[in-house]
């Protein structure tokens, strides 16, 4: 058995630190802005920050499981919404062992890099795809909808997560 292989036990050791890694953080911040942070604050804005925590008293799971990007749909909704891109990187990060399995089984380097720039390709589709169909604008500035639908999904995201495999793949 070539020693570049991951056995199963491996994978599942890796999905679960993965999963796991940031989790402690993640409920001590939940649990510090929803239950401490409403009684040490006040001043002209506070009832903002309030509107803003609300939704974490039906949605707080969805920090834990690290879905908060994905559901609920709309940005107005989700719970602790600036800590989207922590879901999205643990959800892409999930996907890594896959890539590599695909880079790692083929003989030429140049096939993997086809696969890698046609999923690539695809995702970018999906996006474009997606946008058009929504029709909710191409920006996330300004833009609660574009940005709670389409730019906090790991779909979107992907492009860029998949840039940076394949530049650490080459160096």
């Amino acid at each position: 058995m070539d020693d570049d292989k991951w056995t199963k036990g491996q994978m599942a050791k890796y999905y679960f630190k993965k999963f796991f890694r940031y989790m402690p953080l993640n409920v001590v911040a939940l649990l510090t802005l929803v239950y401490m942070l409403p009684y040490i604050g006040n001043g002209p804005v506070w009832n903002h920050f309030a509107t803003l925590v609300a939704p974490c008293n039906t949605h707080w799971w969805t920090n834990v499981l690290w879905i908060s990007n994905l559901y609920p749909r709309e940005f107005s909704d989700k719970c602790l919404p600036w800590t989207w891109f922590g879901a999205c990187y643990v959800q892409l990060s999930l996907l890594l062992p896959l890539l590599l399995l695909v880079y790692r089984s083929l003989e030429s380097k140049a096939a993997s890099g086809f696969i890698f720039a046609a999923l690539g390709a695809l995702a970018l589709a999906g996006n474009f795809m997606m946008a058009y169909d929504m029709d909710i604008g191409a920006s996330p500035v300004g833009n609660d909808a574009f940005f709670a639908k389409i730019y906090m999904t790991p779909l979107f995201q992907f492009v860029p997560f998949l840039i940076g495999m394949c530049s650490s793949l080459i160096y």
